[in-house]
């Protein structure tokens, strides 16, 4: 009760700032897939994803929340929601010197036969960033989360986060970033009582008494370079390079079959995403912008399994374990979005835009993993209204 009461104080004392301004957004999205989990049997499905979120924004402080929904017209045990709520602190008032801080919970709710991927999340950050002179800027920050997961113990944990980066202005405005991130995941230690799965282990407790066990730790670099380009006035684009790489063999989600799974989690996989993308402001309201992005994956601990394509089952062997036909999978592959936008400024004389955007997507997967071998496509139309009060 003393915290929560300390809470409402700190907000009441952040609402008195009289320079303060609120943010409301509204966004949508409905788009077409006719491969919705991107695996060799095609599933279309009509997606819908409306967010909402509100923040006040003081001068030196931002309040917000966002709540996020995803609603499936056919395939509905995947919708769920998320939630998410927090405070940032900046100052970027020095022109040399810029820092923010903050705290956020997040919160995630899905249908009955997918709960056990409901989770709660705490997260704290602070980033700087230092303008050294003209031609060079750098970043540097610091996050440590923790997820806890309502059913499934075993995934709870902590999670930490440094990165840096640096920029390089050039006189052919260009832009050059460099990058490296490190990430570490610590699961927490838990007890199984016989007959629990062991996720550290993939298989049931059959012995009559208790013991502890914990997934074992995950750690990642990723490396990042980009390059950016002005062309003219309203054309601009950039690329970029990075590889991730994995310090550690774990993961602990190598017995999950499917998409819509934490088999995708970034701690899944390694190897090097090539990310291109170009903007053209056709005039003052319309833009369009297209994305490719290129890709060469090896998943960790995630062998390629036997399966019977006419049946839809996994080849099992007399012990009931999968049967494996290569020790590590691994995809390459594209990915290629084209967009349309059309916006409107300042609607009813007021301080809100209303955005417009037509998308379509192509996938492209291949696999020596065949039930992960597939192509696909999406179109969409998304809407975002902005207004500030």
């Amino acid at each position: 009760m003393k915290m929560f009461q300390v809470a409402i104080g700190l907000f009441a004392v952040l609402m008195t700032n009289a320079s303060a301004q609120w943010n409301l957004f509204l966004d949508t999205k409905l788009t077409h897939e006719n491969n919705l989990l991107r695996i060799y049997r095609p599933t279309a499905d009509k997606m819908l994803t409306p967010q909402v979120g509100i923040a006040y924004i003081g001068r030196d402080y931002e309040l917000f929340y966002t709540a996020d929904y995803l609603k499936l017209v056919t395939q509905s045990q995947y919708d769920y929601h998320v939630h998410l709520a927090g405070v940032d602190f900046f100052k970027e008032n020095n022109p040399l010197f810029k820092y923010s801080w903050g705290v956020n919970l997040l919160a995630r709710f899905d249908r009955p036969e997918y709960a056990n991927y409901d989770y709660f999340q705490f997260t704290g950050y602070c980033n700087w960033r230092l303008n050294l002179a003209d031609w060079t800027m750098l970043k540097a920050g610091a996050e440590i989360m923790r997820k806890h997961f309502y059913e499934e113990k075993a995934w709870n944990h902590w999670e930490a986060q440094l990165f840096y980066t640096q920029n390089f202005y050039l006189p052919t405005h260009s832009t050059l970033r460099l990058g490296i991130t490190y990430l570490r995941r610590d699961f927490l230690p838990l007890t199984l009582q016989p007959g629990d799965y062991d996720w550290s282990t993939g298989g049931y407790l059959d012995s009559v008494t208790s013991y502890r066990t914990e997934l074992p730790t995950l750690d990642q670099l990723v490396a990042t370079l980009r390059w950016a380009q002005s062309i003219s006035s309203n054309l601009g684009g950039y690329t970029e390079l990075s590889y991730r790489f994995n310090t550690t063999k774990g993961n602990p989600y190598h017995l999950e079959q499917v998409s819509f799974s934490p088999i995708d989690d970034y701690f899944g996989y390694r190897g090097l995403t090539w990310l291109n993308s170009l903007k053209w402001q056709i005039n003052e309201r319309l833009w369009a912008r297209v994305n490719h992005t290129y890709f060469q994956l090896q998943y960790v601990n995630r062998p390629v399994y036997a399966y019977d394509f006419d049946n839809e089952q996994w080849y099992t062997d007399s012990t009931g374990y999968l049967i494996e036909l290569a020790p590590v999978r691994k995809d390459q592959g594209y990915f290629l979005e084209f967009q349309l936008g059309y916006r409107l400024a300042n609607i009813l004389n007021k301080a809100s835009d209303l955005e417009i955007q037509l998308l379509f997507t192509i996938f492209d997967n291949k696999s020596n993993d065949l039930y992960f071998q597939t192509d696909s496509y999406s179109v969409g139309l998304k809407f975002n209204y902005d207004l500030q009060w």
